[in-house]
């Protein structure tokens, strides 16, 4: 027994495997980003374009989505080996109870036979304890914390997706209805041209040929069929919202404003070093880096020998009238190790070791795609800004240009192609700059999803995840 102590004593004062709590990223990380901006860093950004409708929208689709519902339940089960993961360290403790009832026969020959009856009662209360010296047991309670983490910010990370998704398809949608505005105001436009050009022509006014009116003709064709293509999308991105809320096309409608709302202020970026805590993906690469590393000390400790203390108390009789007259009793202490497979295990540290380098990679390359999303997204949203006032720019001339033609039409200095050709350049300037403003909300969306934010935390008490049955749901 003393030797026992003794290893163990000194067992204890070894480390065979020291884990990295928040392990670094692998890749260096600039100071700031390349672009700046003063304003604060965003955390519900939809709320930004004053919309009660959006908000509601997002309120749906972080209830009901499926995707998010499946994300949830994929953290469900890693959490319920949390609470189970104390009791690894507890003494494993248990019992039994037999009953032998056997009669044999004995034959003495000419003496006769025998039939001699045993019974016999036992109980026992066992119990088996290992002592943790290497941590292989206190390492597997981290693990399993730091992989439900994981997965908890798994269900951060498609939420922050479906906000994104669910504020582009409601732009989509408003988009549509402001270009059907913008189009029907053109298709009034084109028709009194039409009829004000066949008139002329009837009258023989101004120079017109036939060719001059088949030329407006097709201008109004051309804006009818466009107004009938935008129907096509607008049936799409309803579709895309039904599914986004959790819901069948047939069952979803949504009546859209015919005005896109203003861009919101640039938000803050921060620094690089702060996608560490906001983006949760990020955050969920981190931390299964460090459930790998405990799985490394979990292989690292079966290469040492295993203490353990095990016993067992309780009665047996020939009788059941004398089951707790006597009692036995044990206690045993023994140490184990692996000899012929050490080669095994020993490889099994290796393959560890090598899974924390593939997650470690892994971290590193979500943080570098984090940097890069931002970046990106802050240069293509100033950028769209400087090309939305140059568009702007060229859609105020264009006006002036369409109005300048129409005057010199009418006093005969130019034909009427030259009035057609810009006024086509002045409605297809319209609908550029409609989708140019759409283009820009995206790219902000995109920049404020890059930046994280920590109000996903508030989805845990959001809604309560419950077992469904599965019989059909009328």
């Amino acid at each position: 027994m003393k030797p026992l102590l003794f290893f163990g004593v000194v067992f204890m004062a070894c480390n065979p495997h020291k884990v990295t709590e928040n392990p670094a990223p692998p890749v260096s990380l600039s100071e700031s980003f390349a672009s700046a901006s003063e304003g604060a860093l965003p955390e519900k950004w939809w709320e930004d374009f004053q919309s009660e409708q959006l908000n509601d929208l997002v309120e749906k689709v972080l209830a009901n989505n499926l995707d998010l519902r499946a994300a949830w339940a994929r953290y469900q089960q890693a959490r319920v080996i949390i609470a189970p993961a104390k009791y690894w360290m507890l003494p494993e403790v248990g019992y039994n109870a037999r009953y032998t009832n056997q009669k044999t026969r004995l034959d003495f020959g000419e003496q006769g036979e025998l039939f001699p009856k045993i019974e016999f009662f036992s109980a026992a209360l066992q119990a088996q304890y290992e002592i943790d010296i290497w941590k292989r047991l206190y390492s597997q309670k981290p693990k399993v914390i730091l992989q439900a983490g994981a997965f908890r910010n798994q269900v951060s990370a498609v939420a922050m997706t479906l906000a994104a998704q669910t504020t582009e398809a409601w732009v989509g949608l408003v988009t549509i209805q402001s270009q059907k505005r913008l189009l029907a105001e053109q298709l009034d436009l084109n028709q009194r041209y039409l009829e004000l050009t066949e008139k002329r022509l009837a009258r023989g006014i101004g120079g017109l040929t036939a060719l001059d009116v088949f030329q407006q003709r097709q201008q109004v064709s051309a804006t009818k069929a466009a107004i009938l293509q935008l129907e096509s999308t607008r049936l799409q991105l309803l579709g895309q919202l039904a599914l986004l809320v959790g819901t069948s096309p047939s069952h979803f409608t949504l009546e859209v404003p015919s005005e896109l709302p203003a861009v919101p202020k640039l938000p803050g970026l921060g620094l690089p070093s702060d996608l560490l805590s906001r983006r949760p993906d990020v955050r969920a690469a981190m931390q299964l880096v460090e459930a790998a590393d405990h799985e490394v000390a979990i292989a690292v400790a079966s290469l040492f020998p295993r203490l353990t203390i095990s016993g067992a108390v309780g009665p047996n009789a020939r009788s059941s009238s004398g089951l707790f007259d006597s009692a036995l009793w044990n206690l045993v202490v023994g140490i184990t190790g692996p000899i012929f497979n050490r080669g095994v295990l020993k490889a099994q540290v290796r393959r560890q070791k090598w899974a924390v380098q593939e997650q470690l990679a892994n971290f590193g390359k979500t943080l570098l795609v984090a940097v890069n999303e931002v970046e990106t997204s802050m240069g293509s949203l100033k950028a769209q800004e400087a090309y939305m006032a140059e568009s702007s720019t060229r859609v105020d001339i264009l006006e002036k240009t369409v109005k300048t033609a129409r005057s010199r039409y009418e006093q005969g200095t130019v034909d009427y192609l030259v009035v057609l050709t810009s006024l086509q350049a002045l409605q297809q300037g319209q609908v550029g700059l409609l989708q140019l403003k759409r283009q820009q909300i995206s790219y902000y969306v995109q920049l404020c999803r890059a930046l994280g934010g920590t109000w996903t935390s508030e989805l845990k008490s959001h809604k309560k995840m419950k077992l469904q049955s599965l019989e059909n749901n009328k």
